[in-house]
């Protein structure tokens, strides 16, 4: 839910464990060293549950937590897109999409997205929403420069 740079975080830090074993979510349970896809499900549905988020009446399943990442994602391209737009015009040009396709590099183009994407996030969940797990990772203070 919150990028490669929080998966890359996420990574390095099992990595400096010695008992890590390779897998993304180890268990705290004994003998199992992993969690299974149905686990996982219920770790999220969990997790809706004690947010209160509900679709239609019912605890959200991943599927809706998938939709809301790409929803997400979307609206940060179309920020990024917007920001392209008033380079474009700044100028004197008026094609947005050239700007973004021909003029900033794929590294550029990602950062950006992130960064808009992080800012949706801001928006919706509070800075504690994502810590039981203790997969917390530190914002990126230069969103600041885009609000």
């Amino acid at each position: 839910m919150f990028g490669l740079g929080a998966l890359a975080n996420l990574l390095d830090k099992r990595a400096q464990q010695p008992s890590w074993n390779g897998c993304l979510f180890p268990t705290d349970a004994p003998n199992r060293s992993f969690l299974s896809p149905n686990q996982m499900r219920r770790r999220f549905k969990d997790l809706c549950r004690k947010a209160g988020v509900k679709v239609d009446g019912n605890v959200a399943t991943p599927k809706h937590g998938r939709s809301f990442y790409y929803n997400i994602l979307t609206d940060a391209e179309s920020d990024l897109l917007e920001t392209a737009g008033k380079i474009a015009q700044e100028q004197g040009a008026n094609d947005a999409k050239a700007v973004r396709d021909f003029y900033l590099t794929p590294e550029k183009r990602r950062r950006y997205r992130r960064i808009f994407f992080r800012q949706q996030i801001r928006r919706i969940l509070p800075d504690n929403a994502y810590t039981q797990y203790n997969t917390r990772t530190k914002f990126d203070r230069s969103l600041d420069d885009f609000e």
